[in-house]
């Protein structure tokens, strides 16, 4: 197979067989990330539960979050096994082990427990996402690869409501924090039955001198090591500015702070829905870019009217909720720029690609340690501008300069 099918060739094929693998693996695509935003909020939003129900301390609870973090570097590398091993047998292993990892946590009354159940969580993501978007990439055009990845955006950014909203249903009602946990658990052994039937696409043969490469080589490839600055690069402009930015306003109003998380939200469904409807073009990679340092510079100098005391919390709130939807928006572009970038790259190799990637990009999780220990010395303020610089970086770096699509043969 010398590459992707293109959409008339998918419209003009008669079996069976081809739709079906290709309608069931677009689902399971389009569902994964919702699914891992959705779970990877849960342990970190109920730290004053496990503190306050079994006794866990702060620093502990914190390791639980260090642990999920930091096992993604084990199952990272084992991603890359999506390119030789079978994709279904891959995922439907890394997604019972995460069902496994919320039942633990659900029913665990002890800190060892609960490590075990995020350890799991962490280490197995990577054995769910990695084989279906490979199969993904490799079942349709580019063209097609773009719009899907937005509208697979679009319902991870959905994802990020469902477990704060999930945990404050828990918190009002009967179910509790543990409820919430079993809930999340039952939709995730769902999902994992559902992705056991899923038909994948024959997997690409290796046909060229790229997908035949071994992984060390493809990690020195210079497109895929600006892929790792990049990812490494927009992780404090995720949840980390956005919790910095509501640690400042919590401070008098928390209720207005809680919006601010909001504002990025929205601004991330405005920009990825665009993306679903009308793909990528070079429009768009020059907007994204300036959008995370517009929207980054807006939210530092909101906080910082309210540090200095030249406004009141409910304005500079509101003002830091306008910002941080520019930020979603920027995020939006650019991570669907990125994501296309990082599973067409090299074809056939795109699990390869994405286990090199999210292992190496893991440095950025030490992004919030930094601003953490800024803020303590100086100002939330003074963290928040360390986050804007890493947001023109990202601008400069992820420029029209190079499409997404330009194969990387010539770099190895």
């Amino acid at each position: 197979m010398s590459g992707p099918p293109s959409a008339s060739t998918f419209s003009k094929v008669t079996s069976a067989t081809v739709p079906r693998a290709i309608r069931s693996v677009v689902l399971a695509a389009l569902t994964v990330r919702l699914i891992d935003e959705w779970w990877s909020y849960l342990p970190g939003g109920v730290i004053e539960n496990l503190r306050t129900d079994l006794g866990v301390s702060y620093a502990q609870a914190g390791s639980l979050i260090s642990i999920a973090m930091l096992s993604g570097l084990v199952g990272g590398p084992l991603g890359a096994l999506a390119d030789v091993w079978d994709r279904r047998m891959l995922a439907v292993i890394g997604s019972a082990l995460q069902t496994l990892g919320l039942v633990l946590f659900a029913g665990g009354h002890r800190y060892w427990v609960l490590a075990v159940g995020v350890l799991l969580l962490g280490a197995a993501g990577d054995l769910v996402i990695v084989p279906l978007e490979a199969a993904l990439a490799e079942s349709m055009s580019a063209a097609q690869l773009e719009r899907t990845l937005g509208r697979q955006h679009v319902l991870s950014f959905v994802g990020d409501l469902l477990g704060p909203v999930s945990l404050a249903i828990g918190a009002a009602t009967f179910i509790g924090w543990r409820g919430v946990f079993w809930a999340t658990a039952a939709v995730l052994g769902a999902y994992t039955v559902f992705i056991a039937t899923v038909h994948y696409p024959p997997r690409h043969r290796a046909t060229s001198p790229e997908q035949r490469v071994p992984l060390r080589a493809l990690a020195r490839d210079r497109s895929v090591i600006r892929l790792v600055v990049l990812y490494a690069l927009l992780f404090p402009l995720d949840e980390p500015i956005a919790a910095f930015a509501v640690a400042a306003i919590a401070i008098d109003r928390p209720v207005i702070a809680q919006l601010i998380a909001v504002g990025y939200v929205v601004g991330g469904l405005g920009s990825s829905a665009f993306v679903g409807r009308r793909g990528l073009d070079n429009a768009v990679r020059r907007f994204g870019g300036p959008c995370l340092v517009i929207g980054a510079l807006l939210v530092a100098a909101a906080v910082a009217s309210h540090e200095w005391g030249s406004v009141s919390a409910n304005t500079a709130g509101a003002a830091a909720t306008g910002a941080m939807a520019v930020v979603g928006v920027g995020m939006g572009f650019v991570w669907a720029d990125l994501h296309h970038h990082e599973l067409t790259v090299v074809p056939g190799r795109a699990a390869s690609v994405s286990a090199i990637v999210g292992t190496l990009s893991s440095v950025g999780a030490f992004w919030p340690t930094l601003a953490g220990w800024i803020a303590d010395r100086t100002s939330i303020t003074a963290a928040l501008l360390v986050f804007s610089g890493a947001a023109v970086v990202v601008m400069v770096l992820s420029g029209p300069g190079r499409s997404s699509t330009d194969p990387v043969a010539a770099d190895l």
